[in-house]
C-alpha cells in the first residue's frame, strides 16, 4: 500500500504526465513570443497544489499556435482563443484533447457564449463573429469601434468594451443578442479595457486611459488622460457612476468576487492589486497585493486571487495565489508570458 501511494503521488507531481483528467482547478493562457507559435496553457490542480505545464502539447503532440489570448469554458469545452493564429481551439475541457477549429476570426481576443452560440472580439476587422457552436461555424458579424476586446452578455444584451486596439476608443457597443442588432453606444473615457457584472445585474467598466508619447527617444507623454470606474445600469444604459481612480496610473483588468468586491490592477506598467467596495458605499480603493502582476482573476467558488507573472517573453512565468486579504498562499512555474486564468470545478 506503501508503494502504491508513493507511486500515485509520483504521478501527481509529474508536470508532463499526460492523459490526466483536468478537473477542479484553473487554466493558465501562457502567450509565449509573438511570432515564434510557442502558446501554451498550464493547469493548477487545486486538489494538490501542483501547476501542470504544456498540457495542449501533451494531450495533442502539437504546438498550439502563435499568442494565446484568452480561454473560455462553455459545455464541458475549453475554446482557446489564438490571436496572432487567427483561430480559436476546441478542446474538451477534461481531457484537453482537440475537437475542432474555429475559423474565420481576424485577430480574436475573447470569447463569450450563451445557448450554442458564440460572440468572439476580433481586433482584424473590428468586428465580433457570431458562431453556432453546434457546427463550430461562423454564422454572422457585428460591425463594433475599434479594438473590440472583453464583453459580457446581461439581460439578452451583449455588451463590449472597444479599447482602441492600437490606438484609443471610448465606446461600449449594446448589441441585441435576439435580433444581433446594435442598439446603443455608450460613451466612456478613454480605453475601456474591462467590464464585470455586479450582483444587482449592473455592469462596473474599467478604463485604462489615454496615453499619446512623442516620437523623440524616450518617448515623452505629450497627453495623459486619468484611469477610470464607470457603473451602467443594465436596464437603461445610462452611466451612473464615474469615479477617477488615479491621474498617472493605468490598472488593465476588472474583477468582481462573489460578495460584489470589486478589484482591478495588473499590466506590465501598473503595480499592485487593489480591491473596492462598492455594494457597502466605500469609494476608496485599498491596495491589497503589492506584486506587478501581467494579469489577475478570480476563482468564482473560493475567491482566491490568482495572479500571473511574466518577466519576459522569453522565460518562463510565475502563478502566485493570494486570499482577498493579501496573504500569499503559494508560488508555482508557469509557461512564456502567462496572462490570466479560468476556472473548472467539477461541481
Amino acid at each position: 500500500m506503501l508503494l502504491v501511494i508513493i507511486f500515485l503521488y509520483s504521478c501527481n507531481e509529474d508536470p508532463d504526465e499526460p492523459g490526466m483528467i483536468l478537473t477542479d482547478g484553473a487554466f493558465i493562457s501562457c502567450e509565449g513570443n509573438f511570432g515564434t507559435g510557442d502558446a501554451s496553457i498550464s493547469f493548477y490542480n487545486d486538489s494538490i497544489d501542483i501547476v501542470y505545464n504544456n498540457i495542449f502539447y501533451n494531450a495533442n503532440n502539437r504546438s498550439l499556435g502563435d499568442v494565446l489570448q484568452s480561454i473560455t469554458i462553455y459545455n464541458e469545452n475549453a475554446y482557446l482563443v489564438v490571436n496572432n493564429s487567427s483561430k480559436v481551439e476546441i478542446v474538451d475541457a477534461e481531457t484537453f484533447k482537440e475537437k475542432d477549429v474555429i475559423a474565420g476570426v481576424p485577430s480574436p481576443r475573447y470569447m463569450v457564449a450563451v445557448e450554442n452560440t458564440a460572440y468572439i472580439s476580433c481586433w482584424g476587422d473590428n468586428s465580433v463573429k457570431i458562431v453556432d457552436l453546434n457546427t463550430n461555424e461562423v454564422t454572422g458579424s457585428i460591425a463594433t469601434s475599434s479594438g473590440p476586446d472583453k464583453m459580457v452578455i446581461q439581460n439578452n444584451k451583449l455588451y463590449i468594451a472597444n479599447s482602441g486596439g492600437w490606438g484609443v476608443d471610448s465606446l461600449i457597443t449594446v448589441v441585441d443578442i435576439i435580433t444581433s442588432e446594435v442598439i446603443k453606444n455608450i460613451g466612456v473615457k478613454y480605453a475601456p479595457v474591462d467590464l464585470v457584472v455586479d450582483p444587482q445585474g449592473d455592469i462596473w467598466v474599467l478604463c485604462f486611459g489615454k496615453i499619446i508619447y512623442g516620437p523623440e527617444d524616450p518617448s515623452p507623454i505629450l497627453e495623459e488622460t486619468p484611469s477610470k470606474l464607470y457603473k451602467i445600469d443594465t436596464e437603461t444604459d445610462l452611466v451612473v457612476m464615474d469615479e477617477t481612480l488615479f491621474d498617472t496610473q493605468h490598472p488593465f483588468q476588472l474583477e468582481i468576487d462573489n460578495t460584489g468586491v470589486l478589484y482591478f490592477g495588473g499590466g506590465y506598467t501598473f503595480g499592485g492589486i487593489y480591491s473596492l467596495q462598492v455594494v457597502s458605499g466605500s469609494e476608496s480603493p485599498i491596495k491589497i497585493i503589492d506584486d506587478f502582476a501581467y494579469g489577475f482573476n478570480i476563482d468564482p467558488n473560493t475567491n482566491v486571487l490568482y495572479l500571473t507573472l511574466a518577466t519576459s517573453y522569453t522565460s518562463a512565468g510565475t502563478l502566485k495565489r493570494y486570499s482577498t486579504d493579501g496573504n500569499e498562499l503559494g508560488t508555482y512555474e508557469c509557461g512564456i508570458s502567462p496572462n490570466g486564468c479560468v476556472f473548472i470545478n467539477s461541481e
